[in-house]
This record gives C-alpha cells, sequence and structure tokens, in this order.
C-alpha cells in the first residue's frame, strides 16, 4: 500500500465519518440511542446497492448516520417529531461514488384517532 492510499484512508471521507462518529459515542452518555444499520436498495434491471451505516439518534429526534456503500459511501441526516396525530419526517441523504449526489425527502402523516 502506497504512502498516498495510506494517507486517504486515514482522512479520506470513510475516516472523517468514523472519527465523527466515534466523537458522538464519546460525547453522549451512553451507547443506547446509537446503532448500525444495514441497508440495501434494488432499481429495477440494476445490481443492488448495500449500505452499512453507524448512527446516532439524539434526544431532541434528529439522527446522524454516514458509512460505507457498495462503490462509495454514504451520509443521512434525519429529523421526526411527533405532534397529536401529526408526525413530521425529514431526511437529507447524500452518496458519493463518483461524486456527492443529494436527496432532501420530508413526509408528514396524520393519524386518525
Amino acid at each position: 500500500m502506497s504512502f498516498d492510499k495510506i494517507i486517504y484512508h486515514l482522512t479520506g471521507p470513510w475516516a472523517i465519518c468514523t472519527y465523527t462518529l466515534l466523537l458522538i459515542l464519546w460525547v453522549t452518555d451512553g451507547y443506547a440511542d446509537t446503532y448500525m444499520e444495514w441497508k440495501n436498495k434494488v432499481k429495477p434491471n440494476n445490481e443492488p446497492v448495500h449500505h452499512l451505516r453507524m448512527g446516532h439518534k439524539f434526544d431532541s429526534g434528529i439522527y446522524l448516520e454516514g458509512g460505507k456503500r457498495t462503490d462509495g459511501y454514504s451520509a443521512e441526516l434525519g429529523y421526526k417529531y411527533k405532534f397529536k396525530g401529526i408526525t413530521i419526517k425529514g431526511k437529507l441523504e447524500s452518496n458519493k461514488v463518483d461524486n456527492w449526489k443529494h436527496t432532501l425527502e420530508t413526509k408528514v402523516r396524520y393519524t386518525f384517532d
């Protein structure tokens, strides 16, 4: 392994996500809201894309995830709030294979009592 690859692995996007998640683990009170998630996406006539992410959900309803995906990296920042029958969820998801691509998603749900 060349010196450039070693530096990339220590300072690249995957390393930055890992350092950030380790900092979150260190700063938070415990591991109860920290998790690891595996996700699989398949579009018709395409190869499946696998995601393996570490994440943390804060008491405020905000969560942060980051990790490796097939041929790249992925990260997600989202929230979920509930008010008297209304649930509001949103997320910003970013994926990098060659270039970063971002998706913003918002959902509002009303539950009839």
